[in-house]
């Protein structure tokens, strides 16, 4: 069964380096594709400039997604905008054009998932992520290495979600050929199954949302001072002498003769003058706590069930039951014996390292 791995980044630098790591570990360029927010009008991504100038032929010169996306023509999705694509999924977008000018895509990014082979929840939360910006990177795999291409997109900070995804059914011609082999043996063995234990892991993610704000005013208060302040004024001193030897006055005795001496004195008049008496500063800086979260999360154990008298080795980490009679013994395992793991134990109760 053919399955589609989805990873959203939000920087062009992440979805290189998952890209060209999907290239390196072996997953064709045919499998890849490729969604980013397009120009209205116009070819390349909303963020090159030059994007009108470059050809197809240029744009796979430049490398990496830039260069696949340059010169790819935009598609208008209701609600998003224009965006452009390449890849698989750029095929059944291209399918669902309506037309005008840029061409709208009916069902959006969601029905391209879904015909991806993605659950309709899955996909709902990329588009709603994609409204965002970024970058979708998707991969076409089987079930061998589609868990590998989960692993390479996490790695480069990639968004994957665990969804349920409905995948395609493979032909028998298209089949890969380990996969094949491995199918046939179990078919022909009887022995070989599998079954895979999945469990629900957390994940945080942190999104930067206004907590308040502070505003920084001066009021005018009010207030009464009181200061000492020396004054100085002037009195009249009247001192008498006696005058020895009785000379002659001059003059006539007359009466209304007076001497007058001005008096003065300090007054204090008041200034007010504004000084600056201190400076206040406003500023932020980042501090960094722990907060502590918590989910339920579910996982799967294995449950061996026995009936009759049937010898089970290698139970490590498995829960068992019996229906029926006690089980039998039955001898070790040989020593050069095939390894079967389930969940990295062999049945042998050897650990895969």
């Amino acid at each position: 069964m053919t399955r589609t791995a989805v990873g959203y980044f939000h920087d062009r630098g992440a979805a290189d380096a998952a890209y060209d790591d999907l290239t390196k570990n072996g997953f064709s360029r045919d499998d890849i594709s490729i969604m980013g927010r397009g120009r209205e009008g116009g070819k390349g991504l909303a963020d090159d400039h030059d994007g009108d100038h470059v050809g197809a032929g240029e744009g796979m010169a430049l490398g990496g997604i830039t260069g696949l996306l340059l010169g790819a023509a935009a598609m208008l999705i209701p609600g998003i905008g224009p965006i452009v694509a390449v890849g698989p999924l750029a095929a059944g977008l291209a399918g669902a054009v309506t037309g005008g000018v840029t061409g709208a895509v009916v069902g959006g990014v969601v029905g391209a998932l879904e015909d991806a082979g993605v659950d309709h929840d899955t996909a709902s939360y990329y588009d709603d992520r994609f409204k965002k910006g970024g970058y979708l990177l998707t991969v076409r795999a089987n079930d061998m290495e589609y868990e590998k291409a989960r692993m390479i997109l996490e790695r480069h900070d990639g968004d994957v979600r665990a969804g349920t995804p409905t995948g395609t059914t493979a032909s028998a011609g298209t089949m890969p050929t380990a996969r094949a082999a491995t199918m046939d043996r179990a078919d022909t063995t009887g022995t070989d199954r599998n079954l895979q234990l999945k469990e629900e892991q957390l994940r945080a993610e942190k999104e930067k949302v206004r907590a308040g704000e502070v505003t920084l005013r001066k009021d005018v208060v009010t207030e009464q001072k009181t200061m000492d302040v020396p004054v100085t004024h002037e009195e009249v001193v009247i001192e008498r002498h006696p005058v020895e030897g009785r000379r002659a006055a001059t003059g006539d005795i007359r009466d209304g003769e007076t001497i007058r001496v001005p008096v003065h004195e300090e007054q204090v008049r008041l200034e007010k003058q504004a000084v600056v008496t201190e400076e206040v500063s406003l500023g932020k800086r980042n501090v960094t706590e722990n907060e502590r979260v918590s989910g339920t999360v579910r996982r799967e154990e294995a449950r061996v069930e026995t009936t009759g008298d049937v010898d089970v080795s290698g139970a490590q980490g498995t829960t068992t039951g019996t229906r029926g009679t006690t089980p039998g013994t039955r001898g070790a395992m040989p020593a050069n014996h095939e390894h079967r793991w389930v969940s990295n134990v062999c049945e042998c109760g050897e650990r895969k390292v």
